[in-house]
């Protein structure tokens, strides 16, 4: 990465980094904390979503105060096109019409917290049922699997384990009474803007 940035420099290239995420939101190793240190120092540009994040960059990573930029996320206003009725995709998850809906929406990953809405929806009882809804990449199955065996024998619990489409992620918020965001950790979150 060191090289590379030199090169880039040599070059006349400007680096600009959009610091999303300042950790792995998986697994936490020493080599993305340097590089993300490599970076922080080395880019012309660093675009941080938050004045926290920018302070966490500035703290943790060394970065530069002159660099660092305070963008905040955009939203999704016009992205995505109009739902459909709400009652058509309950019906065409099997879920009750006169249940409160939950959606827990996303790539399926561990620190997503998938697995603590469908604990939570075990307390929560029988007014309210979740939709946990998301695409599996290679590698993420055993998460699947973990959430396929929480919400087994559980009641009011759909689980739609594949991408979803614009189209249906619209239908699937349209549908929602509250969207659930359990993240374990997270710097920014475009799915909160979706919301």
């Amino acid at each position: 990465l060191w090289r590379f940035l030199r090169l880039a420099r040599r070059l006349g290239k400007v680096v600009a980094w959009t610091a999303h995420d300042l950790e792995s939101h998986d697994r936490r190793y020493a080599a993305d904390r340097i590089g993300n240190a490599v970076l922080a120092r080395a880019a012309d540009l660093v675009v941080c979503h938050s004045e926290h994040t920018r302070g966490r960059l500035l703290g943790r990573y060394w970065g530069r105060p002159e660099t660092a930029l305070v963008v905040p996320l955009g939203n999704y206003d016009g992205v995505y096109p109009p739902p459909r009725p709400a009652a058509d995709t309950r019906a065409r998850l099997g879920l009750d019409p006169g249940r409160r809906t939950l959606l827990a929406l996303g790539l399926v990953r561990r620190y997503k917290g998938f697995d603590v809405a469908v604990e939570a929806l075990r307390r929560l009882g029988p007014g309210y049922q979740l939709v946990v809804a998301g695409h599996v990449r290679p590698g993420w199955e055993a998460v699947a699997d973990d959430l396929r065996a929480r919400a087994a024998g559980l009641p009011g619990v759909a689980l739609d384990l594949r991408h979803q489409d614009d189209q249906e992620a619209a239908d699937l918020h349209a549908a929602a009474d509250c969207v659930l965001l359990p993240y374990r950790w997270v710097t920014g979150s475009g799915a909160l803007l979706t919301s």
